[in-house]
């Protein structure tokens, strides 16, 4: 009985699918011509804009149409955005179902048994049942844009505005999740727009006309080729910057119609969000900005969770600093979203899956978010996410497998090696090797975690030849999990052999006792090195031979050093014309706690070849630190600074050693006596300097 109902309500829906794609067929044909017609009327509106942008400061009529013109560019762009949304959610669905039902026949395989979805399809037939109602709404939207745009086109003819040639500028190339050749059926809608209005119309905007450069990111989002022209009139009367504080929680606003773009500053003192900004139905861009004593929690994020459907037309969402917990499942809503800024929000423990519904989205940042524990799994579903910034999610165990599938990922600064025994279930340093598009050159990426690294094979730096900044993070790891083996330790180090072009690197919490991977020798181009907190380190590599590039030199925290040697310049007798980090221009030692000895070359024939571009020399927090080598007397040092070393300032010689230098800082005070009686001047200072602490 049950399975004769299900099969006859199957047979209907099936019917009425049918049905219902034969309506949508000649839906889209009416959309295609309601496009075409939109395209038209707006290139012959963009002939008069020149000339309604010079007229419009002295008549009002023209300033009224323009604001006309803007209010339905801004209509036009989100109807056609929700189109191409609907598009592009059906493709993913397509791929996560065949997915599924993938990994379903693998298990079934496996017992030999064949796999049915009678499931999978009526869920598919349901959604395709939704994507039809949702594609005709927005196909009736597009019908009645168009009339108003007729109007206001029409308008036009009576402010006798002058036509002026419109140069095409070239189109840019386009990157789209769809396959355009594979496009069929009821995906055609996608060709529609793509081809009427983005590859038949000039350059595009980002932003409704609205761009900020945000640390080096231009924040906003794609739209429309078509509107660009109209770019210039649109950030007029929409912008909002109004700083929050206790006693303006019923403040309204200021007086600006159709704001589209809003920044708060949250005072200190927990103000509350004014609820005025949720009646701000057309806004773009949102940006709250909190400071250490203000919060995103308590009533403010009830207020959130309460109005993001008042939200809806957002590109721009970024809550700096906020003490969020958990982004509202309620983002899923928020349809256009292009940017999601939470920057340093310190309490967040967690994404909502629903993020993995903005299917627009192309930046996240989560920087500093140093509580955060996990990713959404269907991240793999964001599939037109350019940049994914986490520097600083110090709980994340690992990044979600799907992430290996964002093949438009531009931006990817941090990898989390996950655990020995969680590894099959998180992204590897291998499954980079599909991103082609990873640009490494613009900013520093950071393998963190490097200990748990299991299959060194995969590691693969190397293919990375675009990789500039490298950071090697050993530490943060598991402290339940057993005490770490040196020459594993120092295994890992080899395996994560970079790209001989790389510039910069910085190792850290490394726990192995040497520090001398064989792939060293080969950075010729490596211009900075910072070593820091290798606390089983007894002793430095070679780096003064090693390094011919190297400008900038920094060791921190190697409890284990207590001398420095003729082995760190990399020199011997039998190289008496060789010269010891040639390009080297700042060097520093931190936090050396058990140093003594900072012995140079003995060999006065060699001293000339040492550092010989040297200019900054600082050494901080290196208490047990004697003396200085002699070698530095033949350098073109320029500034000494020296912090919080009692031994070596209790040696009035070794000052008396250096009055060739202009600038000498002694724990902060700077001492600069360029005369002839430097020495004595200096020798004098340190005394009473000694005498007083």
């Amino acid at each position: 009985m049950a399975e004769s109902l299900v099969s006859g309500v199957l047979g209907q829906l099936a019917s009425i699918t049918t049905d219902l794609t034969m309506k949508e067929l000649r839906l889209v044909k009416d959309v295609d011509e309601s496009i075409s017609s939109l395209r038209r009327k707006l290139k012959d509106i963009q002939a008069v804009l020149e000339d309604a942008e010079r007229k419009q400061l002295d008549d009002a009529r023209i300033r009224r149409w323009l604001d006309e013109l803007t209010d339905i560019s801004y209509d036009i762009d989100d109807v056609l955005d929700e189109w191409s949304s609907e598009t592009l959610k059906s493709e993913i669905q397509k791929r996560v179902e065949a997915e599924e039902n993938g990994h379903q026949q693998k298990a079934a395989d496996k017992k030999k048994k064949k796999v049915c979805t009678p499931l999978t399809s009526s869920c598919f037939s349901v959604n395709q049942l939704k994507r039809v109602g949702v594609r005709r709404d927005i196909a009736h939207r597009i019908k009645r844009l168009n009339e108003t745009l007729e109007e206001i086109a029409k308008d036009k003819q009576h402010y006798s505005l002058e036509t002026t040639k419109v140069v095409q500028k070239q189109t840019r190339e386009t990157i789209s999740f769809v396959d355009e050749s594979q496009v069929y059926g009821l995906d055609g809608p996608k060709n529609a727009l793509i081809e009427k209005l983005l590859n038949e119309s000039s350059e595009g905007l980002s932003g409704g006309g609205f761009r900020i450069d945000f640390d080096q990111t231009i924040i906003g989002c794609k739209m429309h080729d078509i509107l660009n022209d109209f770019a210039q009139f649109l950030t007029r009367k929409e912008c909002s910057s109004m700083r929050v504080e206790v006693d303006m929680e019923k403040t309204e606003p200021p007086s600006v119609e159709k704001i589209r773009h809003s920044w708060l500053a949250l005072a200190p003192n927990f103000p509350k969000i004014p609820t005025s900004i949720f009646d701000q139905s057309n806004l773009r861009s949102l940006f709250i900005q909190c400071t250490s004593d203000t919060s995103l929690g308590g009533e403010n994020m009830v207020l959130f969770h309460q109005n993001f459907r008042y939200l809806k037309h957002l590109r721009t969402l970024a809550l700096i600093s906020s003490k969020i917990t958990k982004v509202p499942e309620q983002i899923g809503q928020l349809i256009h979203l292009r940017y999601l800024n939470l920057f340093q929000s310190r309490n967040l423990q967690e994404l909502a899956d629903e993020v993995c519904d903005l299917c627009n989205l192309q930046s996240l940042r989560i920087e500093g978010c140093s509580r955060l524990q996990r990713l959404p799994e269907g991240m793999g579903k964001l599939v037109n996410l350019r940049h994914l910034y986490m520097r600083g999610c110090k709980e994340l165990v690992g990044l979600p497998k799907g992430i290996g599938g964002l093949t438009q990922l531009r931006t990817l600064d941090t990898m989390f090696i996950p655990k020995k025994n969680e590894a099959a279930y998180f992204l590897s340093l291998g499954d980079l090797k599909s991103l082609n598009h990873l640009r490494f050159q613009r900013y520093i990426f950071e393998i963190t975690k490097c200990c748990n690294l299991i299959n060194r094979s995969e590691s693969e730096l190397t293919y990375w030849e675009c990789l500039v900044y490298l950071i090697l993070n050993f530490g943060e790891a598991d402290k339940k999990e057993e005490i770490r083996d040196e020459e594993d330790e120092f295994g890992i180090l080899e395996a994560l052999q970079p790209h001989p072009s790389l510039r910069g690197l910085l190792i850290t919490e490394y726990k192995g006792t040497s520090l001398y991977p064989k792939w060293m020798m080969g950075l010729d181009k490596l211009t900075g090195l910072h070593i820091t907190h290798c606390k089983q380190c007894e002793s430095l590599p070679p780096l003064g031979s090693l390094l011919p590039s190297l400008k900038e030199l920094r060791i921190d925290g190697l409890d284990k050093v207590k001398k420095i040697g003729d082995e760190f310049l990399g020199l011997g007798v039998e190289q008496a014309e060789a010269v010891s980090f040639p390009k080297l221009e700042r060097l520093g030692f931190h936090n050396m706690r058990d140093w003594e000895d900072w012995e140079g070359t003995a060999h006065t024939s060699l001293q000339s070849g040492v550092m010989p571009c040297l200019q900054v020399l600082v050494i901080e927090n290196c208490g047990n630190l004697k003396s200085l080598p002699p070698f530095l007397k033949l350098t073109p040092l320029h500034t000494l600074c020296i912090d919080a070393c009692g031994v070596l300032l209790q040696s009035l010689q070794e000052f008396t050693k250096f009055s060739h230098i202009p600038c000498i800082i002694i724990d902060g005070q700077e001492v600069q006596f360029y005369n002839p009686l430097l020495s004595l001047s200096l020798s004098l200072y340190i005394y009473i300097y000694i005498c007083f602490i």
